[in-house]
């Protein structure tokens, strides 16, 4: 059976591309910072992880979890930013960072290490 980590999957897109991903027979991660997606993993019969993707150490927590059994990663974590960029807190503009560009391209790179010779499915959804 295929496996699918979906990050930002406590709502909105996320959550809905999980649900698909359910209902044709997919195991699914749900990863998300919102404590609520263990809730939502318990009421669909799936993993999840608590995390938050714009800090090390949540990279670090979905890194672990690519081990060679995950076929399917859509990278769909972002949080909104608002108003001008001259108006963004420089520490805010480093997590936009780490949560937009270095945790999905950490994440790619280590699906790709880690997945077996076989066919496999790396979706990377925007968020802006």
């Amino acid at each position: 059976m295929t496996t699918a980590l979906v990050t930002g999957a406590a709502s909105g897109l996320g959550l809905e591309i999980a649900r698909a991903l359910l209902m044709r027979g997919v195991e699914v991660i749900l990863v998300d910072r919102d404590p609520a997606v263990a809730s939502l993993a318990s009421e669909l019969l799936c993993e999840c992880i608590v995390c938050d993707l714009s800090t090390d150490e949540g990279t670090d927590e979905v890194l672990k979890r690519l081990d060679g059994s995950v076929g399917i990663v859509v990278s769909n974590a972002g949080a909104a930013q608002k108003g001008a960029m001259r108006d963004q807190e420089p520490n805010a503009l480093r997590d936009m960072i780490r949560l937009k560009l270095t945790a999905p391209a950490l994440i790619a790179r280590r699906f790709i290490e880690s997945t077996p010779p076989r066919p496999a499915c790396l979706v990377i959804v925007s968020s802006s």
